[in-house]
């Protein structure tokens, strides 16, 4: 059985270098570095990182309000309410 790739390889080559920046980040915290991680990979595949209140409610986060903080501190930007959409 093939599997499909994920990713084509510009997206993979994206992927990459925005994997590198998320984890050079000064985030102390391992629930903003996540979501960073998992906002660099949807901003690859999908040319933009969105990311929804169901989004960080299915990843769990330990303080997710820190999370959140840590990276507007940074100067990323979040539209809405993401602790309750």
């Amino acid at each position: 059985m093939t599997v499909p790739f994920l990713l084509t390889v510009q997206q993979g080559a994206a992927a990459r270098s925005l994997l590198h920046y998320a984890g050079s980040l000064p985030l102390a915290g391992a629930d903003a570095q996540l979501l960073a991680t998992v906002i660099a990979i949807r901003a690859a595949r999908d040319e933009q990182g969105n990311i929804t209140g169901q989004d960080m409610r299915s990843l769990r986060l330990t303080d997710p309000e820190s999370a959140l903080a840590a990276l507007t501190a940074l100067g990323w930007h979040f539209a809405g309410d993401l602790r309750g959409g």
